[in-house]
């Protein structure tokens, strides 16, 4: 806990901080704003040392939940568009921006696998919210928990095996894990 200092500098909210796979670089949320727009919360990158912060996402409303691909060459993020919130996937300078998600409802919190082909999600598209997986791509997008109740916030096991994520379908929030492809679901935290 020694030697703290800050180092994105900035008196508005910055948060949710996400290191480059290769340390040089750190992700994160903020609220900045300026003259032209009102306040939105936009992903940043930095150096390592809190150098050369710019804003990547190219949203006109909030940006959210960037994740680094394992590899480093690209940032998933949540963008809330209207009243959709979509998954992007952006090069770290923040060119080349690609929905990776759009349909009615929304879709947040993504994750990528450990190999970086896949990337686990959470959607409302359906009456419930559930996880889906999808291709590094977009394509192949496909329901794993698939159970009534709000089931979110996936994360993937070290070696890509298994996806941890929180359930509602027991009338109280609780982990629960399940193999990558959904089968074997069980409540973890009990």
């Amino acid at each position: 806990g020694g030697d703290q200092h800050n180092i994105s500098n900035h008196p508005g909210e910055d948060r949710d901080p996400g290191w480059s796979p290769d340390g040089r670089r750190i992700l994160f949320v903020s609220a900045r704003g300026d003259d032209r727009k009102p306040v939105f919360r936009e992903i940043h990158v930095m150096d390592a040392d809190g150098g050369n912060q710019r804003v990547v996402s190219k949203e006109a409303t909030e940006s959210l939940d960037p994740a680094w691909s394992p590899d480093g060459s690209a940032i998933a993020y949540t963008a809330y568009r209207d009243t959709n919130q979509e998954i992007v996937l952006i090069d770290p300078d923040g060119s080349n921006p690609r929905n990776l998600t759009n349909d009615p409802g929304g879709d947040a919190g993504p994750a990528w696998s450990p190999d970086g082909r896949s990337i686990a999600f959470y959607t409302s598209r359906e009456a419930d919210v559930e996880v889906y997986v999808m291709d590094a791509d977009g394509g192949g997008q496909r329901n794993i928990s698939n159970s009534p109740g709000l089931d979110a916030d996936p994360a993937w096991s070290p070696d890509g095996s298994s996806i941890a994520f929180v359930s509602e379908r027991d009338g109280v929030s609780q982990v629960y894990l399940m193999d990558a492809d959904g089968g074997n679901q069980r409540n973890i935290t009990n």
